[in-house]
């Protein structure tokens, strides 16, 4: 979800439940009524006023995952009007006359807390207050590899904490006539954390992409591979062709997976098919498990199909 999008959200819950409550009648079949939440929100109200809005709202933001294991990377969302969620592992310093519009709690992809208020500062100032105070806490300014220009209006600043792990992301909006509006975007877990990681490419890849050992084919092999990752999961997977036999593709692979640094932990294997079992300790004391198995393809028997895939505990 945008960032703006929050923002207006928290507004509508605030605002438009006092607008209802100023209507004193209502008709039977109303017109649809239009308020304008914010430059790039609209809300038309069509029937069911307050509740409905409501609800509306809480169903958009929550996620609707396409399979099982994909809900299992989420945990509802808890959108907390005028207040902060228990448990931050930093102090939030507020500027004077800070108005705080609330905060939002969200496990997906990206998982932390986004804080929204008003201020009265200029977008440059808000940077700049920030700064210095999170620099009392152990935050420094942290630039990304490839820094991209912000949007017209906007002004921030990414800080970075590695004693005690957090990041902070401050984003500012200046419009005319209308209070600067801060985003902070709050970060916890290192393995979700940009500045943690240092990759050397464009954007944030995931934590489990460096985890994963790179995996060649054996050299008579014809194939093709794919390699997928997330936050907590990542997996390799090919379809080859090859004179080996299973277990000589599986020792082929299991070499490979022990020489960047997983420990074996049971293996099994036929003519058919091979297995291995693997751990790992990251360097934040995550624990991780990972999986090898390569079968012989149904049609040709010089057809094998490996996958290996690698996940958090």
């Amino acid at each position: 979800m945008k960032p703006s999008r929050v923002v207006s959200l928290i507004f509508v819950f605030i605002f438009l439940p006092v607008w209802l409550a100023a209507c004193a009648t209502t008709p039977p079949t109303p017109a649809p009524t239009v308020t304008v939440a914010s430059e790039d929100t609209v809300v038309i109200v069509q029937s069911g006023g307050d509740e409905r809005l409501r609800e509306l709202a809480t169903r958009l933001l929550t996620p609707r995952a396409f399979s099982v294991e994909d809900m299992a990377s989420y945990q509802t969302p808890q959108l907390i009007v005028g207040g902060l969620p228990d448990g931050l592992p930093l102090d939030l310093p507020m500027p004077d006359d800070a108005t705080l519009l609330g905060s939002m709690t969200q496990r997906s992809a990206w998982e932390g807390v986004t804080v929204a208020l008003d201020v009265s500062l200029p977008k440059e100032s808000v940077a700049e207050f920030y700064t210095q105070e999170f620099g009392k806490q152990g935050f420094a300014v942290w630039e990304r590899p490839f820094p991209s220009e912000p949007p017209p209006g906007t002004a921030g600043v990414t800080l970075c904490r590695r004693d005690n792990w957090a990041e902070v992301g401050v984003f500012a909006y200046e419009a005319e006539g209308k209070p600067t509006e801060v985003q902070i975007h709050i970060l916890t877990d290192p393995r979700l954390m940009p500045c943690a990681q240092d990759y050397g490419v464009p954007g944030p890849m995931p934590f489990a992409d460096s985890l994963m050992p790179s995996l060649t084919q054996p050299l008579d092999a014809k194939t093709g591979s794919m390699n997928l990752f997330s936050t907590g999961k990542a997996s390799f997977s090919t379809e080859l062709y090859s004179a080996l036999s299973v277990k000589d593709i599986a020792a082929h692979y299991n070499a490979q997976i022990e020489d960047a640094g997983w420990k074996l932990i049971g293996q099994d294997e036929d003519e058919l098919v091979a297995r291995s079992s693997w751990s790992l300790t990251d360097k934040f004391d995550g624990e991780w498990a990972g999986v090898l198995l390569v079968t012989a393809g149904p049609l040709e028997w010089s057809s094998r199909f490996v996958i290996f895939q690698i996940e958090l505990k």
